[in-house]
């Protein structure tokens, strides 16, 4: 049985949190938004550690009524877009990368040439046997992320929130390995590991691999598509930097549940639910950031002046400028929502037992967990199926032009264990159990026949020689 371990408190810059008390910040007047997420009157973490050249100022930005009226509530306001000229535009407090907008930005010509560069240097890693990741296709998934990650950050200084792939939901040994090749491919980029966060559904398997990232690797993490309090809770356990609430979906289920809809979204029970996960983080004095995305209208963002932070798309930022935005931030004590929160105690949520996720869950939480993320899961697979599309037309573009002087390499990685990174203070080697030695031999039979026949096709499917994916399950937790 593996144990979830609290994760111990780091010296390492973090993102700091809201104050423990549910009541509203009483900071200076002059800078009611401190130190949650770094603006652009602030020093960012790309500027303080990265040896790229950041662009401080891209254009004159419009006052952003919605991003005023929620610093003095002390929440951050991202958008989820690869829209540069938008990051420049909009004063937001970091960048997001997500599975969705990343297959809708391959559309567009400025956005496709990240993934053109991302084929050509994976190609350029596999000659010369330096590729980690376990296939080509992925190879060039994790080079693209990182290419497209780099500008993001320079055009919205603060944390830039990634993602692993989500088709790794169920085995936490992939989501470690995705997740630190990652962060290692930032750092050599000049980006350092603490501006990163890396997104991670919410399952008992992302769990355990938040708390291992987060303890062992030095790995910020968010844990999203989360829909429950005592989801939450188990998330907020693990030691994640972020816990990241579908505050659509969830709305979504509470009106098909009690089929009524509500006109006053201050009475909503999905609303009362989130402010009650809010309050309970606070009461007991978790440093997880809670986080709002995937909201259905702008009217839903009111109440929620509780959260730490919020996701909103493009749009949303344009429509709500110019526009008044009272929020609610206290939660009264009076309220149903704290007191929902006051009824339950700390610890008594998900130990990270494996196989033990969904038994501490109520019947209605699994409910909502269905619809909040398998639902979303499920999407989200048919999304990253379209981004593989599109990478292996690239790569069969580019490698066909090859073909005359390229020679695949039989130099690769003979170690298949991941390890936090070179700069980490332990690696996990040692936890994650492999069965590289016992299968390289027939490995390496499979890759011959594999490329031959990929030549004689006219199809392309690049793998390292020498490497499987883990088996089995994560030690040390």
């Amino acid at each position: 049985m593996t144990q979830l371990h609290e994760t111990a408190p780091s010296n390492r810059p973090a993102f700091s949190s809201r104050p423990a008390s549910p009541e509203p910040s009483t900071s200076s007047a002059q800078d009611p938004f401190p130190s949650l997420f770094p603006t652009r009157n602030a020093v960012s973490y790309a500027s303080k550690s990265s040896k790229r050249t950041v662009l401080a100022n891209p254009r004159t930005k419009t006052p952003s009524t919605l991003r005023n009226y929620f610093r003095k509530a002390n929440t951050a306001v991202m958008t989820e877009t690869v829209d540069l000229e938008s990051l420049s535009y909009h004063d937001l407090d970091g960048s997001i990368l997500s599975p969705t907008h990343l297959l809708d930005a391959l559309n567009s010509p400025n956005i496709y040439y990240h993934l053109w560069v991302a084929v050509k240097m994976s190609l350029d890693d596999h000659d010369k046997g330096k590729m980690k990741a376990p296939s080509m296709n992925a190879a060039v998934l994790e080079r693209l992320i990182v290419e497209l990650g780099k500008p993001m950050i320079d055009r919205a200084p603060g944390p830039h929130i990634t993602f692993v792939d989500p088709r790794f939901h169920g085995n936490a040994n992939r989501i470690l390995r995705n997740a630190i090749r990652l962060i290692d491919m930032f750092e050599e980029s000049g980006v350092n590991r603490d501006s990163i966060v890396v997104t991670i559904p919410a399952t008992e398997e992302g769990i355990l691999a938040s708390n291992y990232l987060e303890r062992k690797c030095q790995i910020l993490t968010n844990l999203n598509l989360v829909g429950t309090l005592a989801h939450a809770a188990a998330c907020a356990q693990s030691g994640a930097n972020l816990v990241s609430i579908a505050v659509g979906p969830l709305l979504d289920w509470y009106e098909r549940k009690r089929k009524a809809e509500y006109q006053d979204i201050k009475t909503h029970p999905g609303i009362e639910h989130i402010q009650a996960t809010a309050v309970y983080f606070k009461l007991h004095k978790h440093s997880t950031r809670l986080v709002g995305t995937n909201f259905r209208t702008l009217k839903e963002l009111g109440p929620l002046g509780c959260l730490d932070a919020i996701v909103i798309s493009k749009d949303s930022v344009e429509q709500s400028n110019g526009r008044p935005f009272p929020l609610v931030q206290s939660i009264p004590k009076t309220s149903p929502a704290y007191a929902h929160a006051e009824g339950i105690p700390k610890g008594t949520a998900f130990q990270g037992k494996k196989s033990e996720f969904i038994s501490f869950l109520s019947n209605s939480d699994r409910s909502a967990l269905a619809e909040t993320m398998h639902v979303t899961l499920g999407r989200l697979k048919v999304k990253m199926q379209e981004i593989d599309k599109m990478i292996q037309k690239e790569l069969s573009k580019q490698y066909t032009l090859r073909i005359p002087e390229n020679k695949l390499s039989d130099n690769s990685s003979k170690d298949g264990s991941p390890q936090c990174s070179r700069s980490s203070v332990e690696s996990p080697e040692k936890n994650l159990h492999t069965s590289e030695n016992e299968t390289e031999t027939a490995d390496k039979t499979k890759d011959t026949e594999k490329e031959d026949k990929a030549k004689e096709d006219g199809k392309l499917n690049l793998e390292p020689k020498g490497r499987q994916e883990p088996v089995g399950g994560v030690d040390g937790f």
